[in-house]
């Protein structure tokens, strides 16, 4: 498991975080910067293929020149919260993954290294938002990862996932209490690795410092390109045009429209975390 840029590793900045929690955004100010790569959800990559969805740059996926000839050989993992208990300690200490896990691990590797053929560059964004992308990343010898653990009040989450989706607001809650509960006993088991936690109030308020700071650790110089370029990107919300991180603004109105007892009941469902990370009620 590598903890420091060297110019001979590929380099991968993994956002873990809930759906609607900022990623995106994120994903695409990093992209704003010289020498850096946004690649999305690849944990999702045959997924979003099967269902003939739509890369980045314009293209069916199956068309893609960055992706096609990859599809075919490329292995997903489907574990559950027991094997990610067990593969974290695994990763933790150096020690192989279960049997799925590790062929994705392989599988994962040989991926990003085509990738790196095809898209010369210093840093990869890897905006699959899982846990468990993460403790593929830590096995693999060539490459650097840093963790980016984004968050943000599950108010917010809740509200815009029951706009996009239709979620129920509980269940909702309940998956924001259980990943980034997740993440943060993962932080716990993997000290060493370079952590950076944003939250998405907090972000908008200095987008490129925000980047700057987790690029510092890749050792990029933290200069921006002088024109956007295309991204291959892969998932991501549906819709999603970035005009330049001048342009970034936090969504909150659930602050004005969701009424107190809802919010109270939200932040109940999302337990610990939510307190650690100082979302109570105002008032």
């Amino acid at each position: 498991m590598n903890t420091r840029a060297t110019p001979s590793g590929i380099t991968v900045v993994c956002l873990i975080g809930t759906s609607r929690c900022g990623s995106t955004v994120l994903q695409a100010a990093l992209a704003q910067f010289r020498d850096v790569a946004a690649l999305g959800e690849i944990k999702r990559l045959r997924q979003l293929a099967d269902a003939h969805a739509v890369c980045g740059c314009g293209e069916p996926i199956e068309r893609c020149p960055i992706w096609r000839d990859e599809v075919a050989g490329f292995l997903p993992q489907h574990g559950s919260r027991f094997r990610m208990a067990v593969n974290a300690l695994a990763a933790a200490v150096g020690a192989p993954l279960l049997g799925t896990e590790a062929r994705a691990a392989q599988s994962l590797g040989r991926t990003l290294k085509d990738i790196a053929r095809k898209i010369p560059s210093r840093v990869f964004v890897d905006s699959s938002k899982d846990p468990d992308q993460l403790l593929l990343y830590m096995t693999l010898p060539d490459v650097v990862v840093i963790p980016v653990h984004v968050v943000r009040d599950p108010r917010g989450v809740v509200q815009s996932a029951g706009r996009r989706t239709g979620i129920a607001p509980g269940a909702m809650a309940k998956h924001w209490r259980r990943l980034n509960g997740a993440t943060l006993a993962l932080r716990r088991i993997a000290p060493r690795l370079p952590w950076h936690a944003i939250t998405y109030e907090d972000f908008y308020r200095d987008p490129a410092g925000a980047c700057r700071a987790i690029l510092r650790d890749a050792g990029h110089d933290g200069a921006m390109r002088e024109q956007t370029a295309a991204q291959h990107t892969l998932g991501g919300s549906p819709g999603f045009s970035f005009a330049g991180t001048d342009s970034i603004h936090v969504e909150d109105a659930w602050r004005q429209t969701m009424p107190p007892d809802m919010q109270a009941a939200i932040l109940r469902e999302s337990g610990w975390p939510a307190r650690h990370f100082g979302y109570r009620l105002q008032g």
